[in-house]
């Protein structure tokens, strides 16, 4: 669920999307262009527009006012072009990933500007982040990887352990998934992986700092307010952490403890 002002917008598994303000009230529904497929992402608000994606691919853009459909794009070509994670909007620009690409578009229109074909499956639910023009995103097959937002080059890849059980699709024994979106704190990423583990590493050059095994996937996003970091994980059990006792180093691995 996405709250755009005054107006809650809600999103369903039958890809219908249906605005509603406090009393309840229907505003539009979707036009029904794109009806038939099952959504896992949180849609996005840029610039008057909702931005959506259906669970294979296909990325689209509505009016927030009226729910018009302005333009939608499916990755053609391959069995396994599909996208599961919302997309970040940067300096006028959209990016997300998709099967083996990371790219650019434009979001008033969904024109591609720039592909980059890597060698990593990026079919997870995790959102690509920015910080200090440097991209952070989870991908299916290795833990996380940080590009460079200039020239989509990549930066470093930190490759986590292999996953519990695999809940991004199309993964083979020994993927190491991260589905969960990432926090960047004081030159820190911070993010829960399909290992089970909490880590923390250098957001410059990705080096191991920290982890913490919490012994069930962690699917959720890890929030961060203020000096204080939170995190679910698949069993049910929420974590609280203080960011400064983290960042207070050497630590053994795996030897701080939550609330």
């Amino acid at each position: 669920m996405v709250i755009l002002e005054s107006n809650i917008l809600k999103e369903s598994l039958v890809q219908r999307i249906i605005p509603l303000i406090s009393d309840g009230k229907v505003l539009w529904k979707g036009d029904g262009k794109i009806r038939g497929q099952s959504s896992v992402s949180t849609h996005n608000f840029n610039d008057g527009m909702i931005h959506a994606i259906t669970a294979f691919g296909m990325r689209y853009a509505l009016d927030a006012k009226t729910g018009d459909l302005l333009w939608s794009r499916k990755h053609a070509g391959g069995p396994y072009n599909y996208s599961y994670n919302s997309a970040l909007f940067y300096k006028g620009k959209m990016y997300y990933t998709y099967s083996r690409s990371l790219v650019e578009a434009d979001p008033a229109t969904g024109e591609i500007l720039r592909e980059v074909i890597t060698n990593h499956f990026f079919v997870t639910t995790s959102a690509p982040i920015e910080k200090d023009d440097i991209l952070y995103v989870g991908m299916g097959d290795e833990g996380v990887v940080a590009c460079d937002l200039e020239n989509l080059k990549e930066k470093w890849v930190y490759s986590t352990d292999p996953s519990l059980f695999y809940t991004a699709p199309y993964m083979k024994n020994s993927s190491s998934g991260v589905s969960s979106n990432l926090s960047v704190v004081r030159g820190k990423v911070f993010f829960g992986a399909s290992d089970g583990k909490l880590y923390c590493v250098g957001a410059k050059d990705g080096e191991y700092l920290w982890h913490q095994d919490l012994g069930a996937p962690i699917l959720g996003d890890v929030l961060i307010n203020g000096e204080t970091l939170y995190v679910g994980d698949y069993s049910g059990n929420l974590y609280k952490y203080d960011i400064s006792s983290i960042l207070r180093m050497p630590y053994l691995p795996g030897t701080m403890k939550a609330d």
